[in-house]
């Protein structure tokens, strides 16, 4: 289980969260996304909504109907996101 899980509960939105942090600098499409997650295509829809309206995840380009998503590097909060777990990765490691 990861560390973002035994602090926050393991919902979509946080497996969705580690997965996307953890792959920080890979395009996944939404099987792959739900896949790696272990959650439903649907669930990842409903999920990244608003991280997508938030420009939090970028959705970049359709490939055969296909949505690629990723981190969006640029963004405050994913810089923040990105920090916080390798803080608590860092943090616990140490205990």
């Amino acid at each position: 289980m990861g560390r973002l899980k035994e602090l926050f509960g393991d919902t979509p939105q946080i497996r969705l969260l580690e997965v996307l942090i953890e792959q920080k600098d890979t395009t996944m499409h939404l099987s792959m996304l739900a896949r790696r997650a272990q959650v439903s295509v649907s669930s990842v829809e409903r999920c990244l909504l608003p991280l997508i309206k938030a420009g939090i995840v970028s959705d970049i380009r359709f490939f055969r109907r296909r949505r690629i998503l990723h981190l969006n590097p640029k963004h405050p909060i994913a810089k923040l996101l990105v920090s916080f777990k390798e803080e608590l990765e860092n943090d616990w490691g140490s205990r």
